[in-house]
Formats: structure tokens, C-alpha cells, sequence
């Protein structure tokens, strides 16, 4: 269900440079909001997923937001580096990958 509903929400946490102070970049972090559970940990819901095989699915959600997200800010010409976000094996192997 969660995967049909997107319920999966991208927080980005910012990389910041040592020397300079300023941000270099963001990393992409899923966080999943379940209906009635509230927030649910990635160290919860990430093995489960992955022994389901409903890591490429997810993988695609977040990826997809993290993206519509960096081009929002991109163009409102907020400067945040370069993007990361964390695949899984299984996302690697995906054809489509």
C-alpha cells in the first residue's frame, strides 16, 4: 500500500565542506510516513523491503521526489551542491536502472 500511495517522504540532509563552511551538497534521505504508525525508521522498514524485493519500487519513489525537489530549487536559484542518494544492490541490478 505504501508503495501504490508514495508515502514515502525524501528529507535531505546537507553535506557541508570543512574548509569553507558552506554546503556542498545534499544527500536524500527516505523517511516512510505510515497511516496510522506515524513515522516508521529506515533501519525498520529497509530489510524488510529488501527481502521482499520492493527495493527497486521504492528506490524509484524516492529518487523521483529527491529529483522533482533539486529542480525546484535549482529554479528558484538556491545553490545546494550536488545531490546523493543512497540505491541498493537490487536498484543496481534493475535493466531500467
Amino acid at each position: 500500500t505504501a508503495i501504490a500511495n508514495k508515502s514515502f517522504e525524501v528529507y535531505f540532509q546537507p553535506q557541508v565542506s570543512l574548509t569553507s563552511g558552506t554546503i556542498s551538497g545534499i544527500e536524500a534521505l527516505v523517511r516512510w510516513k505510515h497511516e496510522t504508525r506515524g513515522m516508521i525508521s529506515p533501519g525498520e522498514f529497509i530489510p524488510v523491503a529488501e527481502k521482499c524485493g520492493f527495493m527497486p519500487d521504492i528506490g524509484r519513489i524516492v529518487i523521483t521526489k529527491a529529483i522533482d525537489e533539486a529542480a525546484e530549487w535549482d529554479r528558484a536559484g538556491i545553490d545546494f551542491g550536488r545531490i546523493a542518494v543512497n540505491v541498493s544492490g537490487t536498484e543496481l541490478r534493475e535493466p531500467d536502472f
